[in-house]
């Protein structure tokens, strides 16, 4: 949800678009987001996929962030500077506490992976053979007579972490920050790949941010700290693409982490030679949004929602997660709240 309006303009023909006007939009997007880094054509085979139902007419930028891939060094540059050493500030002035819920969080998932690790032994028809067993040999029809250890793979896992940088979040840009910023220094720990990625919704265009990949090595995680909320969120559409990334991956178990602001809304500008997606709001975006978080669980995707926002959009919250989902009042208490939802997943429970 979006703290201040953008500025509407009245379109005589809103289901009219052009070449130019479009061309124009995308370059004025990228110019207070960041370039692309996806080519036309992957961006229009993105487009043709998810853009479409409640989300018509919608476009979708994938960007590493202005302060990297910038068309020039303009304000909003300067804006993203500014908040990226706010949010460091803020680190500096809460390390000790920060440390220790990466700590805490790490050495939960350290255990986790320690005690999947583990060799169960079960009843098998091969394997090593149990003596005590063997009595029942011509005796029953249990055919049973030895044992064999499974031991589990503790490197079948990924991770996104999708946050909401819509402009609700502004009065708590940094606390979103760190709280992406302990799990993937966690995660980085163990060795689990992971992603981070914010999203939010300006003009037409659902910009996802990608602050690192699975693969980046752990200095990436500094990125994090360039976090910037502004404009609004449909929160079905960044589920969406992020999930459907998800099952490219080759882990078997995956796992989609959100905080979010629990009020997904976008009420469409009108631009000049534009088609206008629908508003996505209410009722209807709560809905679309829940879909796409149970429809990413049938896939076999684990989804946890955690929630940072007002104390009134908790309902909506649990509707959208159901029983996974953590409202975070203290940030003391990110690591607990976390780490219990991620060892649960992790020794597969």
């Amino acid at each position: 949800l979006s703290e201040n309006s953008q500025d509407r303009e009245t379109n005589s023909d809103p289901a009219v678009s052009d070449g130019r006007s479009v061309k124009k939009v995308q370059e004025y997007v990228e110019l207070n987001y960041g370039k692309n880094y996806l080519s036309p054509l992957e961006q229009e085979k993105k487009k043709n996929r998810f853009c479409r139902g409640i989300h018509e007419n919608c476009v979708l930028l994938y960007t590493d962030g202005i302060l990297h891939d910038p068309v020039k060094k303009n304000n909003q540059y300067r804006f993203s500077q500014m908040q990226f050493e706010k949010n460091k500030m803020y680190y500096y002035g809460n390390n000790r506490i920060i440390k220790r819920n990466i700590k805490l969080l790490s050495d939960t998932l350290k255990k986790a992976l320690v005690m999947r690790s583990q060799e169960d032994v079960c009843r098998s028809i091969t394997g090593q053979l149990a003596p005590a067993r063997l009595w029942k040999l011509g005796k029953t029809e249990d055919e049973k007579m030895f044992d064999k250890k499974l031991v589990s793979d503790t490197s079948e896992f990924a991770v996104d972490i999708l946050l909401d940088s819509s402009g609700s979040q502004a009065v708590r840009q940094s606390q979103v920050a760190i709280q992406g910023y302990i799990i993937s220094e966690a995660l980085s720990s163990v060795g689990i790949p992971h992603r981070v990625v914010s999203y939010c919704t300006f003009w037409n265009h659902t910009v996802l941010h990608r602050f690192r990949d699975y693969d980046d090595g752990k200095e990436k995680n500094l990125r994090i700290f360039e976090f910037r909320a502004s404009g609004e969120n449909r929160d079905g559409l960044a589920v969406k693409a992020t999930y459907d990334a998800m099952l490219d991956r080759q882990e078997a178990h995956k796992i989609l982490i959100l905080l979010s602001d629990g009020k997904p809304c976008d009420i469409s500008t009108k631009r000049p030679g534009l088609k206008i997606p629908p508003d996505y709001t209410g009722e209807k975006a709560v809905k679309d949004t829940a879909f796409e978080v149970r429809r990413a669980r049938t896939l076999g995707i684990s989804v946890l929602g955690i929630f940072a926002g007002n104390y009134e959009e908790v309902p909506a919250e649990k509707r959208i997660f159901g029983k996974d989902f953590a409202y975070i009042r203290d940030i003391s208490n990110f690591s607990h709240i976390v780490g219990v939802y991620l060892r649960r997943q992790l020794e597969g429970e």
